[in-house]
């Protein structure tokens, strides 16, 4: 899971770091990318 300032909910799913960067890929193939500043924080998600 990622949290943000910038979202409402946070983001769930497969989580790649790019250079300046988060790019997170839910089950459904949708995809959201978020600049390293605006991260909060991040950690597992377990169900």
């Amino acid at each position: 899971m990622v949290g943000s300032l910038l979202l409402d909910d946070e983001l769930r799913g497969t989580v790649t770091v790019g250079r300046d960067q988060l790019r997170v890929c839910d089950r459904d193939g949708g995809e959201v990318y978020l600049p390293l500043a605006w991260v909060s924080w991040v950690m597992p998600w377990r169900e």
